[in-house]
């Protein structure tokens, strides 16, 4: 009976503590702020700063500043908190919120 009872007792204890835990989710509905945006050629490279004043958000860039005039699907504006280089590949998969398509 020992030989079952410790080990059920510290499963019990184990499922017990873990349902008290709380995680952070990772979406929480709300965009994320960055530090810098940035104008993106055709390349996918960065081309020049739009917006470096406070943090913003996808939102607020696409509402203020109209990043994508013309009407293809590569990236046109690009968000980091990282001060970058003309000429700097974008990442190959961004972040949703960091990058703004033409669409």
């Amino acid at each position: 009976m020992k030989k079952i009872a410790f080990p059920l007792l510290a499963f019990i204890l184990a499922v017990s503590f873990s349902a008290f835990t709380s995680t952070k989710s990772a979406s929480n509905n709300h965009s994320l702020d960055y530090d810098y945006w940035y104008t993106v050629n055709t390349s996918g490279e960065i081309s020049g700063i739009l917006h470096d004043d406070f943090p913003a958000d996808k939102a607020y860039i696409q509402g203020q500043f109209n990043p994508c005039p013309d009407q293809t699907s590569t990236p046109c504006a690009f968000g980091s908190d990282q001060v970058l280089e003309n000429g700097t590949p974008i990442p190959e998969t961004p972040s949703v919120d960091a990058v703004i398509r033409r669409s």
